[in-house]
């Protein structure tokens, strides 16, 4: 393997392996510390220490001085990134969660979301998934793992595969093997949205992501609307 091949595996390794682990340690330590404070200071701190999940990469792009260019980000065009990642988002919840709330399987995406009639409730979790968890899933995954996998393997397929796997695997804590199988494909829709869609860019698949999630939590919360 070349010197630099070698490099960017251990660069892969090293921003994997903390990215499961400032998981881990959200889940296990930083939520349950959070989740007690006040509301206001609450929806803070969930907003920020998401980014645990994404710290190994940003150091390690840091201590390379990498552009963030080079994973993803655009500042041409932002209308049209914009665009591309709510299309896609919503094609995605249109096929992947309309047919089983129609089919009345709506169990099967029920993420215990209960907003009622609260509308900032809705505009929280909208920034929520996609400033928080979009922003720094994709980051990771769509940006920092996908290139390294380019980069790498010199080729599309695998690089899109391996990202895709570890992004299932990643939500091994919250869903059933059937769900990380489903969140795996779809995010190998958007490794093939990004490298594939003209003006498709990280902030498209942030936002596809965010808007993605969303949609699951109204699902969730309007068919429980009394």
């Amino acid at each position: 393997m070349k010197p630099a091949a070698k490099r960017e595996t251990l660069d892969l390794c090293i921003g994997m392996i903390g990215s499961f682990i400032g998981l881990t340690v959200l889940i296990t330590a930083v939520i349950p510390l959070v989740l007690p404070m006040p509301l206001i200071l609450r929806m803070l701190l969930l907003l920020v220490t998401y980014w645990l999940t994404a710290l190994a990469p940003l150091i390690i792009i840091r201590y390379r001085h990498d552009s963030l260019h080079t994973y993803g980000l655009r500042r041409r065009r932002l209308p049209q990134q914009i665009l591309i990642g709510i299309v896609i988002g919503g094609a995605l919840a249109l096929l992947l969660v309309m047919p089983p709330y129609s089919l009345g399987l709506g169990e099967l995406w029920d993420n215990g979301c209960r907003f009622g009639h609260d509308l900032w409730r809705y505009l929280y979790e909208l920034c929520y998934k996609t400033l928080a968890i979009g922003a720094a899933e994709e980051f990771v995954f769509r940006g920092f793992c996908l290139t390294k996998l380019r980069r790498i393997f010199k080729a599309d397929v695998p690089a899109i595969a391996l990202s895709s796997l570890l992004f299932g695997l990643f939500h091994l804590f919250g869903g059933s093997i059937v769900q990380i199988i489903l969140t795996a494909f779809i995010g190998a829709v958007l490794a093939v949205c990004r490298q594939k869609i003209k003006n498709c860019t990280l902030l498209s698949v942030i936002i596809a992501h965010g808007l993605y999630d969303f949609i699951i939590s109204c699902a969730a919360s309007l068919t429980h609307l009394q």
